[in-house]
């Protein structure tokens, strides 16, 4: 049955209360540990957990979405799906912790230690698949306080390590703890699991692992797509112009951990209505896409305007560089959630390959943007050149690509009528 408008909310705000209370915690914790490292051990931080981030998506060798799906359309597998699906994350886990270490030897040149802490974190994600299966269920309310306490402990953590001085391995100790924390939450959420299936055996593996090694796949080329700047801003700027920038990629990705919960509440129905009633859903993902981009711009406009008093105010005025960082990494942020919104559309159409296309297209235009920006403007060049690639990425790509056709009708569709209040 599909879920209405009033459920639906409800089913947002259960999975968007503990992302709320992690936006508030993690700008606080972002804001002091910003303040007390200063531009140089704030970009290095950055870097390394941006390197252990990117890694732990081969962790998704078990998929989320594989999870999510599978226990919309067949809730009686739940169980079954979470036992075969952890067994394939713990393999990523591992493998990531490697990838961690690896790339230590590479990028963490006198900060070793950060990067072995780090490579701990994968292993902190491996239960997440209890988190999916609820989702996909849309019961939220029976995770929702479990990130919210994590992001209270991570926060008390930091102002901690904060308050007594300690160095960026410190802050990277509270990643690792936090994320432990809600993996044993999540554990000890799965023994409330009923048994539906009728013997309660995991499912087989190979399956599940066709399934999720194309949203492996196309998920590390995305977030290695993704954080291209970054890395090309290492090459290129090293130093405190990595702080600057980062203190505006963290405060953005504060801000867009409300996008996955108006994700996670619209995809099963989404799902259901798209084998069912395709005229109801066509409409109901050009509105999506309609609103997307009317807030996206709204927002980057007003924080545009906010950037020059707010970023000293807020982060000191030895971040005052950051703020035409600010200002032109203000219009990435409207592209990104478009982006969320299209990325949606492809799991529930199951055309995840499509990522993959994207980011072979684009990644050498990037490159060639990015390294332009940078060598000309340092980070705020950078953020510029950040702007118009997500613009192409998510919008120009679905006008121009034949496979991603059905995704530029309904794009297009949507832009028609943005200035409409309807």
């Amino acid at each position: 049955m599909r879920l209405r408008s009033d459920a639906r909310f409800k089913a947002f705000l259960w999975h968007a209360l503990p992302r709320i209370l992690r936006l508030i915690s993690g700008f606080l914790a972002g804001v002091v540990v910003a303040r007390h490292l200063g531009p140089q051990d704030f970009g290095l931080l950055s870097f390394a957990t941006m390197v252990a981030f990117w890694a732990t998506g081969l962790v998704q060798i078990g998929s989320l979405e594989v999870v999510s799906r599978g226990s919309a359309v067949r809730p009686e597998t739940m169980e079954s799906l979470i036992g075969s699906v952890t067994r394939l994350r713990l393999l990523g886990a591992i493998l990531a912790g490697g990838v961690i270490l690896l790339l230590s030897g590479w990028f963490g040149s006198g900060h070793r230690l950060m990067y072995i802490i780090l490579a701990l974190f994968p292993l902190t994600c491996v239960p997440d698949c209890v988190e999916a299966a609820f989702f996909g269920r849309s019961e939220f309310r029976a995770i929702a306080p479990l990130r919210a306490a994590s992001s209270l402990l991570g926060l008390g953590l930091r102002l901690w390590f904060a308050n007594f001085h300690f160095g960026p391995e410190a802050f990277a100790l509270a990643t690792v703890v936090e994320g432990g924390c809600t993996a044993v939450l999540f554990l000890l959420v799965r023994k409330k699991i009923p048994d539906l299936s009728k013997n309660g055996e995991p499912l087989p593996l190979w399956p599940l692992l066709q399934q999720s090694l194309p949203i492996m796949a196309s998920g590390l080329v995305v977030g290695f797509m993704m954080k291209m700047d970054q890395l090309l801003l290492q090459s290129l700027r090293p130093g405190v112009d990595l702080g600057y920038y980062y203190v505006v990629v963290r405060f953005f990705d504060t801000v867009g951990v409300l996008v996955p919960s108006f994700v996670a509440s619209v995809l099963p129905d989404l799902a259901r209505l798209r084998n069912t009633r395709v005229d109801e859903y066509r409409n109901r993902m050009i509105l999506i896409y309609r609103r997307t981009y009317q807030l996206g711009l709204l927002m980057a406009v007003l924080a545009c305007l906010i950037a020059p008093w707010a970023v000293p105010l807020v982060f000191g005025g030895q971040y005052k560089p950051a703020v035409p960082v600010f200002m032109a990494y203000s219009f990435v942020f409207p592209s990104v959630v478009v982006g969320s919104i299209r990325a949606m559309e492809f799991v529930v159409s199951n055309k995840n390959l499509n990522h993959l296309l994207v980011s072979a297209c684009l990644l050498p235009l990037q490159i060639i943007l990015c390294s332009a920006g940078i060598l000309w403007l340092g980070p705020s060049g950078l953020a510029g050149a950040m702007a118009v690639v997500a613009f192409i990425s998510t919008t120009v790509f679905s006008f121009v690509l034949p496979p991603l056709r059905e995704s530029g009708e309904l794009q297009k569709a949507a832009l028609r009528g943005i200035w409409n209040r309807a």
